[in-house]
């Protein structure tokens, strides 16, 4: 069984997020460098990451929760990205996807949706290979549903946004398609104190609008 949430103010928060995005994106493109957008999509390796509710006694002697993961299944996310490249190896972009996300512990009724905003920066550190980026961003998740945990969880302590955080590493061939593997971790989980979401990813992004007009980077 699942549980579907839907805050009054999520619709309203996307659109203006969105248009923040791409209303920054063409003033940039104003002022010089290389813009994409386009579709994207993700391979999710995925988990929960669960508070057992059991104390472990840490190498330093010090008294902890224990945390666990629920068991890997393989999921996916997709959506919609754009990508501002500077001429200093340095790089902006947003991404606009819906996920899904279980683990093998969970009946496979039960997982949770979400749509997420999440802004990056992506570095290119190394100056012989010019094309592969690491990143890192952070921004918001809206759930859309969830398992139906029971007794045990106390429902004030269900969150319907969370924070979903970013690193990745990426390689980008000019103007045709961006490959892309990183993990995607939440800082302010799904359940306080008790459940956050927790993947490895593969996937592409491919920039449309290069491709359409077929455009040369400088």
């Amino acid at each position: 069984m699942k549980i579907s949430i839907q805050p009054n103010t999520m619709l309203r928060t996307l659109i203006v997020l969105l248009f923040l995005f791409l209303s920054t994106q063409t003033f940039a493109q104003r002022r010089g460098g290389h813009f994409e957008i386009g579709p994207m999509f993700n391979l999710e390796y995925s988990t929960i990451y669960v508070n057992t509710g059991e104390l472990v006694i840490t190498n330093t002697g010090e008294v902890k929760e224990e945390w666990k993961d629920s068991g890997y299944d393989t999921n996916f996310s997709g959506g919609v990205y754009g990508m501002y490249y500077f001429e200093s190896r340095i790089a902006l972009g947003a991404e606009l996807y819906y996920d899904k996300i279980m683990s093998t512990d969970f009946e496979s009724e039960n997982y949770y949706t979400s749509i997420t905003f999440l802004p990056f920066i992506n570095l290119n550190f190394i100056e012989s290979v010019e094309n592969l980026y690491f990143g890192a961003g952070g921004g918001v998740s809206f759930i859309q549903e969830i398992p139906e945990y029971g007794p045990e969880v106390d429902p004030e302590d269900i969150r319907e946004i969370t924070i979903p955080l970013k690193l990745s590493a990426s390689y980008r061939f000019k103007n045709r398609i961006t490959f892309e593997t990183g993990v995607h971790g939440e800082i302010l989980g799904v359940v306080k104190d008790l459940a956050r979401r927790n993947s490895f990813f593969v996937g592409v992004k491919i920039p449309i609008n290069r491709i359409l007009t077929d455009a040369r980077y400088l």
